[in-house]
């Protein structure tokens, strides 16, 4: 018998391990809790395949999957595109999904709306689910072999939803003890809003880090950590296992006016924290290479990651996490140092081009600067993956163009490309000085009450910032700028994990 069972429901990224769940799992163990950690995403893909008996479309899965895996020494951009597309396209068809349900490589989309959980639970009432024969397969076995006390739910991604809540129904048919929590209802409580509706559907939901359950207050689960014990029979779609860390809790910058951190407390790491983590990981796990090392934080702090940088080196881990792209990390974390200790890339939240912009919203670095750690950081043969935001209120064309530019200077030093429209949170400094700003939100469903939702929709002097962003998007992407290549150079599936692994002229072997 096992304390806890941690599970991560269906579905989410097949290519690295819930992070919050794996967390949890390790937090536990590390006192001395047996708390095995399962990752139920993978094993749906899994099911989903081999639901398909007779179809070519399997076989053909199978073999883009078996390459994914046996990529080593890095992915070939090429190979990888046309394995994930192969098993995008075959996920399409098959059988396990109930009719009107969709699924992708990062998605679980329901024939109703998904932001309502007594739709989901209705639905799952009547077996009209994918997942009552997957419970068979995946859940059951695990069950009967760890038979825990409690199973904790971690539910950190809407994408989640559907699975959480027949997990949930399941268990509580069953008798057993379930404990529901994660990202997503705690980003309801602190800046969305529908929690009561969802603890309607989850009973035993909780918020906060998981640190009651070891009797900790909050902000101190995450101070120990170890690899944790991992259940189910599946791995992930990647050659070298990507195993999850942080060195800080909360935002270090912490000043966006819309950032969902703008109100948490940021903490860092205690010191050791890193070292028992790293010391406990195994060389090799489940049949995969020397595994990478993801950096969860919302923004590396450049201190921290500096003093960190010695212990990851040790351990022979490559790495990649979030930055912001300031001089402050230049200065602090040489690109070579990065380089040399392992860094395979770094995601650059670069925003905007529009100076304005970035001093609107306080953002705490200007564009040049952005363009400055670009061009470092891919000097030193390190990737960049740069996040642009389009549609923010007041955002002019001028300022769309000055964004542009920036991708066409900063050329080859940008990799990858994820250009994001804005959405704004229900509740952060932005949406409570909208008036100031000349957003207009728009008013409530009438079953507001019922529904889950994190952003409000919004206009600003009557139009609507997210459709002209749409349509600048889709002019500027021209072939011959950098910004289309950036684009096409970016996978659509099995992103941030996967494009660390990436071969690519000019920057180290992964």
């Amino acid at each position: 018998m096992t304390d806890f069972l941690v599970v991560s429901p269906p579905l989410c990224t097949p290519a690295e391990p819930s992070s919050g769940a794996f967390l949890l799992s390790g937090a536990l163990k590390a006192r001395g809790f047996t708390a095995p950690f399962l990752d139920l995403s993978p094993e749906f893909f899994s099911f989903c395949r081999e639901a398909m008996e007779d179809d070519p479309r399997r076989e053909a899965w199978r073999r883009a999957e078996a390459r994914l895996r046996e990529s080593k020494n890095g992915f070939d951009p090429v190979i990888h595109r046309t394995a994930t597309g192969i098993i995008h396209s075959a996920l399409a068809h098959s059988t396990a999904l109930p009719a009107g349900w969709k699924a992708t490589l990062m998605d679980l989309i329901p024939p109703f709306d998904i932001h309502s959980p007594l739709l989901v639970r209705e639905m799952c009432e009547k077996g009209r689910d994918p997942f009552s024969g997957f419970w068979d397969a995946a859940l059951d076995p695990v069950l009967k072999e760890t038979r825990p006390e409690t199973v904790l739910l971690s539910l950190s991604y809407l994408s989640q939803l559907a699975g959480a809540v027949s997990l949930a129904f399941r268990l509580e048919r069953a008798g057993v003890r379930c404990i529901a929590g994660g990202s997503l209802p705690n980003s309801l409580a602190l800046t969305g809003s529908g929690l009561g509706v969802l603890g309607r559907v989850l009973p035993g939901l909780r918020l906060g880090d998981g640190g009651d359950l070891a009797g900790l207050p909050p902000g101190r689960i995450l101070e120990k950590v170890v690899f944790p014990d991992l259940a189910g029979g599946t791995g992930w779609m990647s050659p070298r296992m990507v195993v999850p860390f942080t060195l800080s809790t909360g935002c270090c910058w912490n000043r966006c006016l819309f950032c969902p951190d703008r109100d948490a407390p940021w903490s860092a790491a205690p010191a050791g924290a890193l070292d028992m983590f790293l010391e406990s990981v195994p060389v090799e796990s489940r049949g995969s290479g020397r595994p990478v090392l993801h950096l969860l934080d919302s923004a590396l702090p450049p201190g921290l990651l500096a003093r960190a940088l010695p212990s990851i080196r040790r351990s022979g881990l490559g790495f990649f996490g979030f930055a912001r792209p300031t001089r402050e990390l230049l200065s602090s974390c040489p690109p070579k140092d990065l380089a040399d200790s392992g860094c395979l890339m770094l995601q650059l939240g670069v925003e905007s081009g529009s100076p304005s912009i970035l001093e609107r919203f306080c953002k705490g670095f200007g564009p040049e600067e952005a363009e400055e750690t670009l061009v470092a950081l891919a000097g030193a043969g390190i990737r960049t993956y740069a996040y642009l935001l389009f549609g923010l209120p007041g955002e002019e064309d001028a300022d769309r163009r000055d964004t542009a530019a920036l991708v066409e200077r900063a050329g080859d030093s940008i990799d990858f490309l994820n250009l994001s429209i804005f959405n704004l949170p229900r509740h952060c400094e932005l949406s409570r000085r909208a008036g100031e700003f000349g957003i207009e939100t728009r008013p409530a469903a009438r079953n507001e009450e019922d529904r889950i939702a994190l952003y409000h929709e919004f206009t600003w002097r009557g139009e609507t910032p997210r459709a002209v962003s749409r349509r600048f998007i889709a002019g500027a992407a021209k072939t011959g700028t950098a910004l289309y290549d950036a684009v096409k150079r970016t996978p659509r599936w099995l992103r941030a994990s996967h494009m660390a692994m990436m071969r690519l002229p000019g920057r180290n072997p992964p």
